[in-house]
């Protein structure tokens, strides 16, 4: 089994992009992650990971993955960060100016900043993510789209924003990078070569997703 792992909203959000059976692990009780004491966070988080009973955790959260990098943490399970596959897709791109909405944790581990050449800007994106979780959010909304100056690209740098890409997609000239579709290529690519090396006929029945949900509290 798969589990995918958050502190709310964005977790649910990236739940939903996966094409694969997965287990949904919401601590919405330690939400938000983003302006927690990073080393209070890293225990909690190897807690966590050592709690989940999944051999493959998906970590849907910049925060906690920025921890991985930040302190170099290992598992003994197979844990996939956001980062990686978000760093890998946009190497690929001709990209010079990247604005980066992100919390303040993921702002001040800086993972981005040391793996990208790019010229980055980071947003503090705080007020607008916790009033997502609160489904309360379209002023916040209203608020960063003025706030938004030029740049290539946008990259959504927490999973709670996958919540409004739509609107920002409409409201932006920009690219707007979403890394729900940056993870469900990830791991369609890893299927596809599945398949191809053992030459199996999947069925498409096998791929559709069960709905396991967990909230810590």
């Amino acid at each position: 089994m798969i589990s995918i792992l958050d502190s709310g909203m964005g977790g649910i959000c990236f739940y939903e992009a996966m094409p694969f059976e997965c287990h949904l692990v919401i601590d919405r009780k330690n939400f938000p992650y983003g302006n927690k004491d990073l080393l209070w966070l890293k225990k909690h988080f190897i807690k966590l990971i050592e709690e989940i009973k999944s051999d493959t955790i998906i970590v849907a959260c910049n925060t906690l993955s920025s921890l991985i990098y930040y302190y170099k943490l290992t598992f003994s399970k197979k844990v996939v960060d956001v980062i990686a596959p978000t760093i890998f897709y946009l190497r690929k791109l001709n990209i010079k100016s990247l604005l980066i909405l992100a919390t303040k944790n993921t702002i001040k581990m800086d993972i981005y900043g040391r793996l990208l050449n790019n010229e980055i800007t980071y947003y503090d994106a705080t007020e607008i993510i916790d009033a997502i979780e609160h489904n309360d959010y379209e002023n916040k909304l209203d608020s960063l789209l003025s706030d938004i100056g030029s740049f290539d690209a946008v990259l959504l740098g927490c999973t709670h924003l996958i919540k409004i890409k739509d609107e920002l997609r409409k409201n932006i000239k920009c690219m707007i990078i979403s890394q729900d579709e940056i993870v469900q290529k990830y791991f369609s690519c890893i299927f596809d070569r599945i398949k191809k090396e053992f030459r199996l006929c999947v069925l498409q029945a096998k791929f559709r997703k069960k709905r396991f949900l967990q909230f810590l509290t």
